[in-house]
């Protein structure tokens, strides 16, 4: 299950990264940002979690962790749809 955790926030990190391309419509943001202004480009506090998985530790705007049934591709397909319905 350890693996499982590290995988899945390691490809979380990675999706983030990838999956976020800039909006025209997003602010430019010079310098260090508050956390309310990170929110209003991603805030991983307001994913669904997967079915039947439980949170790890309390959830955070930029972080997202969960144990839960199944296999870590599912997941990253899960969280990958998440992501595209946000751009």
């Amino acid at each position: 299950m350890k693996a499982f955790r590290r995988f899945f926030f390691v490809g979380c990190a990675l999706l983030w990264t990838i999956g976020c391309e800039r909006k025209e419509e997003a602010p430019a943001f010079k310098g260090s940002v508050t956390v309310e202004q990170a929110t209003t480009v991603l805030d991983l506090s307001t994913f669904p979690l997967i079915e039947g998985a439980k949170p790890v530790w309390p959830r955070g705007v930029a972080s997202l962790s969960y144990e839960g049934p199944g296999d870590v591709t599912s997941a990253f397909s899960a969280i990958g749809v998440e992501l595209e319905a946000r751009k």
